[in-house]
């Protein structure tokens, strides 16, 4: 995720919940540098939004929903100078009411976390592994079902502490690895998890 678990804006985003019940009553998005492929079922999730799509390609402007506005050009420059015209808002209401849905969505995760099973539940071993290696380091996990229960287990005060495939929930077998390895690569004093 972008923002570590721990930060006051972050809804612990359990299982994308709280992303998809955003997006759907948000008013405005902002894509940055994201396909709307059916993990974001084709821009569609959002059909009341005003949609503003930054990309370094053009052709990914209008694809597969049509924008309302269209910028091209390196996404954390363009964010940069966006960021500069947004005033403040009060949002920790919204915020509580997707932290709440996240919650929900976790109950029967967190029944599994605690219920010993033979073989382990792959929630109960993210858990266990959680346990074992803290929130200081960084997680990669890869495609496939570990996508979901990585996603959903590990939290990391790390910013961008769990990585997973762009390919969406349960895409891209394999990525694992050379995510690790770059992880390593970019942040040497860390411990990281794959």
């Amino acid at each position: 995720m972008a923002i570590p678990d721990g930060h006051p804006l972050s809804i612990a985003d359990t299982g994308l919940t709280g992303l998809m019940m955003g997006l759907s009553q948000a008013d405005v998005v902002i894509a940055a540098g994201i396909r709307f492929n059916w993990s974001l079922q084709f821009g569609e999730l959002f059909p009341d939004a005003k949609v503003v799509r930054i990309d370094i390609d053009p052709h990914e402007i209008d694809r597969n929903r049509r924008s309302d506005v269209g910028l091209v050009g390196d996404m954390g420059t363009t964010l940069a100078e966006l960021v500069q015209l947004v005033e403040k808002g009060e949002h920790q209401g919204w915020i509580n009411d997707l932290r709440g849905a996240a919650r929900s969505f976790m109950v029967s995760e967190f029944e599994q976390r605690e219920k010993p099973s033979h073989p382990i539940h792959p929630a109960r071993l993210v858990a266990r592994i959680q346990e074992a290696v803290g929130k200081d380091a960084l997680y990669v996990v890869d495609g496939g079902d570990t996508t979901y229960f990585g996603l959903v287990g590990f939290q990391s005060s790390q910013k961008a502490g769990v990585v997973a495939s762009a390919g969406g929930l349960f895409g891209c077998l394999g990525t694992g690895i050379p995510y690790g390895i770059a992880a390593k690569l970019a942040r040497p004093e860390r411990e990281v998890v794959g």
